[in-house]
């Protein structure tokens, strides 16, 4: 009998000698391990008819999905090739293998339903969610099933660091691979690294070493924790004895933008804390104007903080419109009188100070992990931060903390708009139309 052979990086072996519910592969560029992933997923549906699962946290179409990695996986080989129908949009084994390409972020109802899943492979796992984490793992409990987790790490405390590093669980393999220990990469990769190497020293150790992409240096947050604290002399946590706010971050509401209300407030000693939080980055018009009524009736908050630019302006107007027509007139403020400044250092300049002192209370248990998802990965170097709810939370501290209120709140529309905006408007809030607010004013 024939024996077919596969060529895999030594280190990369024993994940693959003997059956584990979980792989876990991280580490830097050139090291194979995504595609390793695909290509031994492929080979478990040659040997057996199985189900196959391939996620990443978003995926919008099936060209961001691992749908071009596997058919090259499997084209490579040609016993492999023999053993698959390949079509413009599925993957499927002669053998009755199915091949299924998902995003978790927006699609939880689909996935809970996933029950007969055999083989899972999670591309970029740094990006999962802890929501996403806990669904996949309750869902997939097939015996016999296996979910391979693949990532370039990022973050020290990032979901998928504290599951399958911190915390590895029970028949679990955890492999670090790099550049290093691929015997079979190529000369233009290794080119390309000794070029990154010279040219880029700064995040070289991220892109190509496998190291967490974070420095004391970039960012401010990493030795700070926020967490629910004993108050001074026995004080009692009471909401309805502050000065409380919503601030709110309205975003776009596109890919990983989020959409964020926090609920703050600063109690007689001085002390200012988090009380509520409200986030999504796929909710349309109608529920997000929803939402901040709801907060609104049920927090009854002294005023709305949203920051007035070029962007915020459109969902200003609305909201003001939103509220009104609803018997609900609260006054929509700046957080301070001044421009807040750089973006890279609004909010180190605003939160750090409070972290330090130990002054900023939360009691949101459940918000937690995501705080600090993205405290830790704050940098001052990057444009690229995900920082929505750090955004949001200083706001809400910067009109709470700073002697300076501006001089007038907001003058909005008052409803005195053309006929054809309110009539737009209309539309979309009762929710005939989908937008951002920004098409219709």
């Amino acid at each position: 009998m024939t024996k077919a052979q596969i060529q895999l990086p030594p280190k990369l072996v024993p994940a693959y000698t003997q059956h584990y519910d979980y792989i876990g592969k991280h580490g830097g560029r050139g090291g194979a391990k995504s595609y390793t992933a695909h290509l031994m997923a492929a080979v478990e549906g040659y040997a057996r008819p199985i189900r196959m699962l391939f996620c990443r946290e978003f995926q919008n179409s099936l060209k961001e999905s691992s749908f071009a990695q596997l058919v090259e996986c499997i084209e490579s080989i040609p016993w492999l090739a023999d053993s698959y129908t390949i079509g413009r949009d599925y993957i499927r084994g002669k053998n009755g293998t199915e091949c299924i390409f998902s995003g978790l972020a927006r699609n939880t109802g689909s996935t809970k339903g996933l029950t007969d899943i055999d083989y899972v492979v999670v591309e970029e796992a740094e990006d999962l969610s802890q929501d996403s984490i806990d669904i996949l793992d309750k869902t997939i409990r097939k015996d016999g099933s296996t979910i391979v987790f693949v990532w370039n790490p990022e973050l020290r405390n990032s979901p998928i660091d504290k599951f399958m590093r911190q915390h590895p669980p029970e028949r679990s393999i955890v492999i670090e691979i790099n550049h290093a220990d691929n015997p079979f990469k190529s000369e233009l990769m290794e080119r390309k690294r000794l070029r990154d190497k010279k040219a880029d020293p700064v995040n070289y150790p991220w892109i190509w070493e496998g190291k967490y992409r974070e420095s004391s240096e970039t960012n401010p947050f990493l030795s700070y924790t926020i967490e629910a604290k004993e108050f001074r002399n026995g004080d009692v946590y009471d909401p309805s004895l502050m000065h409380r706010v919503i601030s709110i971050d309205p975003s776009a509401c596109v890919g990983a933008d989020e959409f964020v209300m926090c609920e703050q407030g600063r109690d007689y000693g001085g002390d200012t804390h988090l009380i509520d939080m409200y986030s999504t980055n796929d909710a349309d018009l109608p529920t997000r104007l929803a939402k901040v009524e709801e907060f609104i009736r049920r927090r009854r908050p002294d005023f709305l903080v949203i920051e007035r630019n070029t962007d915020s302006i459109p969902f200003i107007e609305t909201l003001d419109f939103y509220l009104k027509a609803n018997d609900i007139y609260i006054k929509i403020t700046d957080p301070t009188a001044a421009s807040r400044g750089k973006k890279e250092t609004y909010i180190t300049n605003w939160l750090q100070p409070l972290f330090n002192s130990n002054s900023y209370y939360c009691k949101l248990s459940d918000k937690l992990d995501i705080i600090h998802t993205e405290m830790y990965s704050f940098s001052v170097d990057r444009t690229d931060n995900k920082d929505d709810k750090l955004d949001s939370m200083t706001s809400g501290v910067r009109y709470l903390i700073t002697p300076d209120r501006p001089e007038k709140e907001y003058k909005v529309s008052n409803m005195n708009l053309p006929s054809a905006v309110q009539t737009k408007l209309e539309r979309a809030l009762s929710g005939k139309r989908q937008s951002t607010g920004k098409s219709f004013l």
